[in-house]
């Protein structure tokens, strides 16, 4: 059965729920998205594989991590990968782990994490500033742009889209792919997963509600508490802001993964349904019954998760 149709596994269907529950306890619920952002990135428990050499320095003042394969790896090639946080959070453990699986499932390749500028202290395009100057940085460094693979999940998904959008507009070399888990690339939040009769609006764990008593309350909740933090007096449906909205003739292959549940499902859709238009080669994976960014947060306890990694692999050993 396609794995865009079938249902979600029990284990995925597990992982859901809890999901939805964390997401929605009182504790969650009375503080802002900001404040548990922060929370999340100050636990710093990660520590590198011993085969892997762990650095931390600054790209003309943005902090980037660099993983690097001690032995056996293609120090060639580079997985420049931009965190998710909803462009109010900061670097977290959890992309310091991903970026350890996009190395090891692209044969060892050198991975980059950027540490950006997030809202609400700094505002559109402060993030895409910081990701430009990290792409120039590993140009500098030696790197092809047919050897640099871009990812993100998330924010860090419409910050794939839109650096390798702002390397298309400038006539600049772009990098040889894109993968994208879940990218939140509509602020406006217009798409057809985001509307009152959607049955995303219940599904979703994670922006979403069980029983949507109030909707319009909901959907501004989403776009006061998480877009205006960083869209600051920027339109919401700015292509910039907002890739669903620019075209995409001229990028690059790209393998966009996304929940069949969520809210920002439309998202993903539109970002495919318009790279295929331009005549890109572009992949859409829906996950039945998964939430935001389900391979991450899942943490390898759902066997969606599993597969969206192992798809990544593949896909990976046929384009990079």
């Amino acid at each position: 059965m396609d794995k865009n149709l079938r249902p979600a596994t029990l284990s995925g269907r597990f992982v859901s729920n809890v999901a939805y529950m964390i997401c929605h306890t009182p504790y969650v619920k009375k503080r802002s998205a900001i404040a548990l952002c922060e929370a999340l990135a100050k636990m710093k428990m990660f520590v590198p594989p011993s085969d892997y050499k762990f650095e931390k320095f600054l790209v003309d003042g943005v902090p980037v991590e660099k993983l690097t394969k001690k032995e056996g790896g293609r120090p060639e090639k580079a997985v420049l990968q931009l965190h998710g946080g909803g462009y109010i959070a900061p670097m977290a453990d959890l992309y310091r782990k991903s970026a350890v699986k996009y190395s090891r499932l692209a044969g060892g390749a050198t991975a980059f994490n950027v540490d950006y500028r997030v809202g609400p202290k700094d505002k559109y395009p402060a993030a895409l500033e910081d990701a430009l100057k990290v792409y120039d940085y590993l140009l500098s460094e030696g790197y092809l742009p047919e050897n640099i693979l871009v990812t993100g999940d998330s924010a860090g998904g419409n910050l794939a889209m839109a650096l390798v959008g702002k390397l298309v507009d400038d006539g600049r070399p772009i990098p040889k792919g894109i993968v994208a888990m879940s990218p939140w690339a509509d602020l406006a939040a217009q798409g057809r997963t985001y509307q009152k009769d959607s049955p995303n609006i219940n599904t979703d764990p994670m922006f979403g509600q069980r029983k949507v008593k109030d909707y319009d309350l909901m959907k501004n909740n989403l776009i006061e508490r998480v877009c205006k933090p960083y869209a600051g007096d920027t339109p919401l449906d700015d292509p910039g802001l907002s890739p669903v909205y620019r075209s995409y003739e001229g990028f690059p292959p790209m393998l966009v993964i996304v929940g069949g549940a969520e809210l920002l499902l439309a998202d993903s859709e539109t970002i495919v349904e318009k790279s295929k238009a331009a005549g890109v080669d572009a992949t859409l994976s829906v996950y039945q019954g998964m939430f935001h960014v389900f391979a991450i947060y899942g943490l390898g306890l759902n066997k969606e998760g599993r597969d969206a990694w192992r798809e990544i692999g593949e896909w990976l050993a046929t384009r990079f």
